[in-house]
């Protein structure tokens, strides 16, 4: 679940180059980018860390986010869909 608003944008970009419209190119960016948004939002009000390997039963190695990490995670995922909107016009 965490790594979601990592592989989002990634295989949501492959799409972008078969698009030959303009105009369904930035709507697609504009609904991927709001996803994006959204996604990140779940995960934050979920709070769960991320196992990543467990070397014992003591020993386990997981990522986590505390609330200004949360925090900056939202701002800028909200700067970057007001960015893309606006971005389009040039």
């Amino acid at each position: 679940m965490t790594l979601i608003p990592i592989l989002l944008p990634i295989l949501g970009s492959i799409p972008v180059f078969f698009m030959m419209e303009r105009r369904q190119r930035s709507i697609y960016i504009s609904a991927l980018l709001a996803v994006e948004f959204l996604s990140l939002l779940l995960i934050n009000w979920s709070g769960a860390p991320l196992r990543i390997f467990e070397m014992s039963p003591s020993i386990i190695i997981t990522l986590g986010t505390d609330g200004l990490g949360k925090f900056f995670a939202l701002l800028v995922s909200a700067i970057w869909l007001i960015v893309a909107v606006f971005a389009f016009q040039y």
